[in-house]
């Protein structure tokens, strides 16, 4: 089945995510967990059926049984989202312009019904969000021997939520159709969420010493150091993410400004060095909705511009700057900052 029809299969066949009402347990005051279940669905699926009651002699049948998944994001937080949002607004623990992220999934009560598979692809809502498709499928070619005067049907164990299908590895046999009230079965999945924090701004903080880094300034990819004029000396000079749980504060995107002269209104992260002035300008764009939720530099010898997205957060949204480095009087590293984006649900 193409990707397509089976993403309309899933919408028109899964109803909308139903939420029970959020219940706040919080971690602490600056850390608030909201608690939520949500319901998803067991459904037995007709794989065939084969009759063969009128014949007095048996019928070899071969047949495939796939097991896949499939977990698309962007569906499953769109539903999720406006399920809680059916709930006034008072009668929630949520807080304020703030976009919520899961930090664990589970099936409320492991048993026999809950699947490994299911349980995996599960876990991928609490990754990091990608925007594309996640899925994977295995397939095994099986034979069936169905006797004279006999009928079979097989029927595989699928289950379904708004953005995530799998097709398990459980099947049944029957000699004949199972009853409607045997054919689904609704489960109950816990999923506890915290405010998504994303970027409101980025300081600069320079020094005469090396040992006044700040201790959450913003960190190498590969663990390389975080002094913006290491080997062009001068100040040493960092730069500060500040982080916000309120969507309307959050940034979009980071412009690099390398001009001639300085700007009064902004730290210069290439004191004491000659060449151009460095500044980095965090920025909301009114058209956008994936805003930045993490930042990295990233350090290397060569010009690596063109390789970055699969670099850094490979498979993930993002944006980087230009060469910081790139005006220098002086050769050296090549230099980048790079960020991460985040879509906001709620």
């Amino acid at each position: 089945m193409k990707l397509e029809s089976l993403l309309f299969t899933l919408a028109v066949l899964v109803p909308r995510i139903v939420v029970g009402t959020p219940t706040k347990t919080s971690a602490g005051p600056h850390n608030p967990r909201v608690t939520i279940n949500i319901s998803g669905t067991y459904i037995w699926r007709k794989i065939f059926e084969l009759d063969n009651r009128k014949n007095k002699a048996s019928v070899d049948y071969s047949y495939k049984v796939t097991e896949s998944g499939l977990y698309n994001s962007r569906t499953f937080n769109n539903d999720l989202m406006a399920g809680i949002k059916n709930y006034p607004p008072n009668s929630t623990q949520f807080e304020p312009n703030a976009s919520y992220s899961p930090v664990f999934i589970g099936f409320r009560e492991r048993n026999g019904n809950s699947d490994d598979d299911v349980y995996n692809v599960l876990q991928k809502v609490v990754h990091e969000q990608k925007e594309d498709i996640d899925s994977f499928s295995k397939s095994e070619n099986r034979k069936l021997t169905v006797g004279a005067g006999t009928r079979v049907i097989l029927y595989q164990r699928v289950f379904e939520l708004p953005g995530i299908m799998v097709k398990t590895g459980v099947l049944k046999w029957t000699p004949r159709p199972l009853p409607v009230h045997n054919v689904a079965e609704n489960v109950t999945i816990e999923m506890v969420m915290m405010p998504r924090k994303y970027l409101k701004e980025l300081k600069a903080v320079c020094s005469d010493i090396r040992g006044d880094a700040p201790p959450d300034r913003v960190r190498d990819w590969f663990g390389g150091t975080t002094d913006i004029n290491d080997t062009y000396g001068g100040k040493f000079c960092w730069i500060v993410p500040v982080m916000t749980t309120n969507v309307n504060e959050a940034q979009t995107r980071v412009e690099l400004s390398l001009p001639q002269k300085a700007d009064p209104r902004y730290v210069n992260l290439a004191q004491g060095t000659k060449g151009s002035q460095i500044y980095l300008h965090p920025i909301r764009q009114s058209d956008k909705n994936l805003f930045v939720s993490g930042v990295t530099l990233a350090r290397f010898e060569s010009d690596k511009y063109s390789s970055l997205n699969n670099t850094i957060w490979p498979g993930l949204p993002k944006g980087y700057t230009r060469n910081i480095n790139r005006k220098r009087q002086a050769k050296g590293q090549y230099l980048y900052l790079v960020w991460r984006l985040e879509r906001t649900y709620m």
